[in-house]
């Protein structure tokens, strides 16, 4: 199976899919999008996609994080982020 019929056969989850699977409500799922602490993939402006094979590897990846852990975690993440943003002058 070349990668475009692999693809084309995929289905991406929306983001109330997305919300049930995680026992969330929309709001935070798009919470979580805008602070990109989710995979996800923009289709256009307003459609989001989730891919479950990355969703399942987020998951693992948080599986026994602690929530506390988690935020030192994420605030890592994301001042490697602005690190990032600025050695590349996008500030």
């Amino acid at each position: 199976m070349d990668v475009a019929n692999k693809l084309m056969s995929k289905r991406l989850l929306t983001t109330s899919e997305m919300a049930k699977i995680l026992n969330m409500n929309v709001r935070s799922v798009r919470q979580m999008v805008e602070r990109k602490d989710i995979p996800f993939i923009r289709v256009n402006q307003w459609h989001l996609r989730f891919d479950p094979d990355a969703i399942e590897a987020w998951l693992k990846e948080r599986e026994g994080i602690e929530p506390q852990e988690r935020k030192i975690w994420e605030g890592r993440r994301n001042a490697l982020e602005q690190r990032q943003k600025s050695i590349a002058g996008e500030e």
